[in-house]
């Protein structure tokens, strides 16, 4: 890329605004980021293609200005340096700035610099002496161009010298070896897909656990291969126009639809003594687009269910070490959690909202001998009352009008062999109540709109943030289904109530958010944390989490005000707000703070509320879910 000097001095100035917006001193001498250890390692294999593609190319330019006073480094897309190579006295005076392994280079590190820039203008571009940001680096001299890879930037190539060895033709090397990085980065990934099909292939060859069957246009089979000779029960010996429909009655249909250029994928359907399978139908063309025949793909139900579960947010990632505390009430609800993990009996969790009640579930699943098999989640509260019987139980085909084709499992089928989760339990509508106590007493499902037992082997984890004795009372709870799931109660205290609990989580997140964010950890006076220790966190664990995000985001500073807060939650209960700090919060923070007002001063009456509020019955709710708001916590 060529560009004349005015327009690089309009690049150089926008990047020295940045940089003192980023706060970066002009005393700077050292980056802000240095990668080393664990992490330094995770960079290196994330980089590992590039590094590998890259490295004889750098070689091959290092050995063009070999003892010339120049150093090469290899950035990725954020501009940590992943390899440098160079003249021994160049690479001396780097090191003494810390221009090593793991130090990012970019504009928010270390200032306006060639990666830096490079990588933020997405332009090749030299910069040399008072031209960079940081006067440490006025000395240098650096050429620096983003490497792409499928049209998106994932490095930098830098050449570093002495400022009194600029040479306008520098750049131009650089440009030539990244286009050379980028070719060769092409070329791996063609082979690399050309090796993946040949070993695919192979594996498709010589062993493969899916029912494979070839028909022609008439439906005559030509090939199948031994899982699907045992599926359909085919003699061993291949028969001449046998044909599919003797076997798979649905073969028109599937035909119809791929003749007409239709999809027929993942269908359930029955042969064999009712046994259900799976079936996807793909055409075959010949070289002029027609249509000659169909490969149909065959699986049994339950292995479609493994696969489904393996590859699909179906499973648990907690464990009782991602639990963090200190407390003793909270070691004792682990020590007790993890001696009931492997029992059959039935767990309740109850806790208010944001006390990790799923989390606790994970752990203890994770904890049984169940940990290898799926960890199925249905939230009673967020599916509508007439679709929680089908998707915890499925349904046969033709149940009900739009109905998939071939029916549909449930979550408890789903669940076999390892743990189905019913968040929200105390949600769950009365008449479905009586089909769960059924399946918890009895051991097996019907679909919707089917007459076949299906027996399950499921580990019931339910949780709730209500008090399912006082539903009893109300009646808007089954008595009997509650002492059924609370075989094995547990009751998670909220975080207002182990205060001990703070500092370790406080610590957990500052550190795991800024590693999201990229950003350091930064520093929280004593006087802010004198305010999160005081402040009650109605949210608990999700709100902290939440406002030490913020606090992250903004290095260490906040725009949500907890000790206002605090204020306003206290003066809510007594009924005297002050109305001067009322608004010193965000407008979510405001709006939560009106429906919780409203509710307590109706005494729940979401009628007089939603007219107060000038807002319908159903957005009511809706923002009552959003905020985490229970009315039933409001008297």
């Amino acid at each position: 890329m060529r560009y004349s000097e005015e327009f690089k001095q309009v690049i150089i100035k926008k990047s020295h605004i940045r940089s003192e917006l980023y706060g970066i001193e002009k005393e700077r001498i050292h980056p802000r980021i240095i990668l080393k250890g664990i992490e330094m390692s995770k960079a290196l294999q994330d980089n590992k293609e590039i590094i590998e593609v890259a490295s004889p190319i750098i070689q091959n330019l290092y050995d063009m200005v070999h003892n010339s006073g120049f150093l090469i480094i290899l950035t990725d897309r954020e501009g940590c340096i992943l390899k440098i190579m160079g003249d021994t006295n160049v690479l001396k005076a780097a090191e003494e700035l810390d221009m090593i392994t793991g130090a990012y280079m970019n504009e928010k590190s270390i200032g306006t610099n060639a990666m830096g820039t490079a990588i933020k203008e997405d332009m090749p571009i030299q910069i040399s002496a008072k031209e960079h940001f940081i006067e440490a680096y006025h000395k240098w001299t650096c050429s620096a161009a983003p490497i792409h890879f499928e049209n998106e930037i994932i490095g930098s190539l830098n050449l570093t010298g002495y400022s009194t060895e600029v040479h306008p033709h520098t750049l131009g090397m650089v440009v030539a070896a990244v286009q050379s990085i980028e070719r060769n980065l092409s070329h791996e990934k063609l082979q690399k897909e050309l090796v993946e099909a040949y070993l695919y292939m192979d594996s498709i060859v010589s062993s493969i656990s899916h029912g494979i069957v070839a028909v022609d246009t008439k439906g005559i089979i030509r090939h199948y291969n031994n899982t699907a000779q045992d599926m359909l029960h085919l003699e061993e010996k291949k028969q001449d126009n046998l044909n599919i429909n003797k076997f798979i009655k649905v073969w028109p249909e599937i035909y119809q639809k791929i003749s007409q250029g239709k999809s027929f994928m993942y269908e359930e359907v029955s042969f064999n003594k009712n046994n259900k399978y799976n079936i996807s139908a793909n055409p075959i063309f010949n070289n002029n687009k027609e249509l000659i025949g169909v490969v149909l793909i065959i699986n049994e139900i339950h292995t479609v269910m493994k696969l489904v579960n393996k590859y699909s947010n179906m499973v648990s990632k907690y464990t009782f070490h991602d639990l963090i505390y200190k407390s003793g009430t909270m070691k004792k609800i682990v020590e007790f959690s993890k001696r009931v993990a492997d029992s059959p009996s039935t767990i309740l969790i109850q806790g208010e909202s944001g006390t990790g009640k799923e989390v606790l579930a994970q752990a203890i699943h994770n904890q049984s001998s169940r940990a290898n098999n799926p960890f199925i989640v249905i939230n009673c509260g967020a599916i509508p009352k007439n679709l929680i019987e089908s998707e915890l139980f499925g349904y046969d085909d033709g149940a009900f009008t739009g109905a998939k084709r071939g029916g549909k499992s449930g979550k408890f089928e789903l669940a076999h062999g390892g743990t189905l989760f019913l968040d929200e339990i105390g949600e769950m509508p009365l008449d479905m109540q009586v089909n769960l106590l059924r399946v918890l007493q009895e051991g097996y499902i019907n679909r919707v709109g089917g007459d076949k037992y299906i027996p399950i082997d499921v580990k019931i984890i339910a949780a709730t943030n209500k008090n399912l004795k006082e539903e009893v009372n109300k009646g808007t709870f089954r008595e009997d289904l509650y002492y059924r799931l609370s075989v094995i109660p547990i009751m998670l205290p909220p975080l207002r109530e182990r205060k001990e609990d703070l500092q370790p989580l406080i610590e957990h997140f500052l550190r795991t958010k800024a590693r999201k964010l990229n950003k350091m950890i930064p520093h929280i006076s004593q006087e802010h944390l004198n305010q999160i220790y005081r402040y009650e966190w109605k949210g608990n664990v999700r709100e902290l989490e939440n406002y030490i995000e913020n606090v992250v985001n903004l290095d260490g500073k906040t725009t949500i005000n907890i000790k206002n807060l605090d204020i306003f939650d206290k003066n809510i209960s007594n009924k005297e707000v002050d109305r001067g700090n009322v608004y010193l919060c965000t407008l979510e923070e405001l709006e939560k703070k009106a429906i919780i007002s409203c509710l307590k001063e109706y005494d729940n009456n979401i009628s007089k509320v939603a007219k107060t509020l000038d807002i319908s019955r159903n957005t009511l709710y809706l923002k009552m879910k959003k905020y985490n708001i229970n009315k039933c916590n409001m008297s």
